[in-house]
């Protein structure tokens, strides 16, 4: 059985982009219900865990390893503040990755029996990770106050980062997801990748104390050498972070997710018969 898939049906534009959007969102909003239909205190674990992960990083890091951090030179910051900044970036990024290797087989039924087009899937999913980071910035925007004061005027462009980072991860889980049913292997694969990035970006130090060789390689490989920063550029500093690597990862974002869409759409047609 195979799944029938119309290659002219598109997601981001066309005639069906009014309903298209509409079935996302549906979707989107189903896959966060499902995630915490069966928890005592449902969405709010959305903002409960990221706040128990901080609070044993810094335990770990600033209290055992006496970890600091500086945003610039001199410039030392709370360290559990700094810490949450970049790493509600982080559990964007690998929420979208890890599950977009589950998303196919996690919606058999709608992938065999629909007619749904099955690229809204990876998107709907990418779009409930991202439901989950806006009420994770809930207790970062109420640390940030307290320790903080109000931030500066130029934070209004930090839905662009985050605008960066979902495209960029949003085009890598088409990849993922055209690929996980045939290669089960990644989704034992994926939460190592994710962990790696975990401790290769700026969330427990800055990016200025690795080495140079190793600081060159991860700006090429991983983006959020340059969101966590750009970010915190933002938040803490007031100023513009440099735009020239900001504007490359969105070209790699753009062309990751219109390459992967077509990726995900040829592979789709095989699907009825893995899951």
């Amino acid at each position: 059985m195979t799944t029938a898939v119309d290659d002219t049906a598109d997601p981001v534009g066309g005639r069906k982009t009014a309903a298209s959007r509409g079935l996302i969102w549906q979707l989107a909003k189903r896959q966060v219900a499902i995630r915490y239909r069966d928890s005592v205190i449902g969405l709010a674990w959305a903002v409960v865990a990221p706040l128990i992960l901080v609070a044993l990083y810094s335990i770990v890091f600033s209290t055992v390893l006496e970890g600091k951090w500086f945003v610039r030179p001199g410039d030392e910051r709370f360290f559990a503040l700094l810490l949450y900044s970049g790493l509600v970036f982080f559990m964007l990024f690998s929420e979208i990755l890890n599950s977009a290797v589950f998303v196919v087989q996690s919606n058999a039924t709608l992938v065999k029996r629909t007619t749904i087009a099955s690229e809204l899937l990876p998107v709907a999913s990418s779009i409930s990770a991202l439901i989950s980071f806006a009420f994770s910035l809930i207790p970062l925007a109420a640390l940030y106050l307290v320790m903080e004061g109000f931030p500066p005027v130029l934070t209004v462009f930090y839905p662009l980062i985050v605008a960066i980072l979902w495209l960029l991860a949003a085009g890598a889980a088409f990849f993922l997801a055209a690929a996980a049913p045939y290669f089960r292997d990644l989704q034992q694969v994926m939460p190592l990748v994710t962990t790696a990035f975990l401790f290769l970006s700026p969330i427990f130090y800055p990016a200025s104390s690795l080495p140079d060789g190793a600081r060159t390689v991860l700006y090429a490989v991983n983006p959020l050498m340059v969101i966590i920063p750009s970010a915190q550029d933002l938040m803490f500093l007031g100023e513009v972070p440099p735009l020239l690597p900001l504007l490359a990862w969105t070209v790699v974002g753009t062309v990751f997710f219109l390459v992967g869409i077509r990726v995900y759409r040829r592979a789709a047609r095989g699907f009825g018969d893995v899951v």
